[in-house]
């Protein structure tokens, strides 16, 4: 891919991005009553995050537990994947 091509490509992605943001999240409904979640995931904004390097995993301060983790191109800014940990070791 040439740069023209992934600047086009960055770009597209952009623009689609920012209308999913400013747009209303859909509403999924439910066949069974459940329990409210600890935490709502749509008010979750990976651009407002502390961020970290990408061997999060190692900082001292890790305390092994599965999370969610961005990975952001703070370029334009587009967020390029979601991914979870199972569990992270502990390096204490």
């Amino acid at each position: 891919m040439d740069e023209t091509a992934l600047v086009r490509w960055k770009s597209q992605i952009y623009d689609y991005q920012q209308r999913a943001r400013e747009s209303e999240p859909l509403q999924q409904t439910a066949l069974f009553d459940l329990t409210p979640a600890h935490c709502d995931p749509d008010s979750i904004d990976p651009f407002s995050l502390r961020l970290h390097p990408s061997e999060f995993y190692r900082l001292p301060d890790n305390d092994s537990e599965a999370c969610l983790y961005f990975i952001i191109d703070n370029t334009l800014p587009i967020l390029l994947y979601v991914g979870e940990t199972k569990r992270t070791p502990s390096q204490r």
